[in-house]
């Protein structure tokens, strides 16, 4: 959520929503560190906070890529960080995400 400014498309508080569906291949260079590429279908909603309507809908394509490393490996736990970026073309423009992760993994 971010606040638009003063006169700038209505402002106030605008609610995003942002999803992607994708079919992915990783790739291990080495054991305990992986790279992940893929692509598929998105969707990209906004509306103002407060709107009574969902808001107007856009779908488009997108890709999705990744890296990790395993920081730790105990028997069966593992604690893994990864790094994780999407594009996704919509109709009226691009939607960017990201986000670090820092994992439990039961293997």
């Amino acid at each position: 959520m971010y606040r638009a400014p003063p006169g700038a498309d209505g402002g106030g508080d605008r609610l995003n929503q942002s999803a992607l569906i994708a079919v992915a291949g990783q790739y291990y260079p080495r054991p305990g560190v992986w790279a992940r590429l893929g692509a598929g279908v998105g969707g990209f909603t906004r509306r103002a906070e407060g709107a009574t309507r969902r808001g107007e809908a856009r779908a488009g394509v997108g890709v999705v890529g990744g890296a990790g490393v395993e920081l730790l490996a105990r028997g069966r736990l593992a604690l893994q960080l990864e790094l994780l970026a999407t594009t996704q073309v919509i109709v009226d423009g691009v939607v960017l995400g990201g986000a670090l992760a820092l994992g439990l993994v039961v293997d």
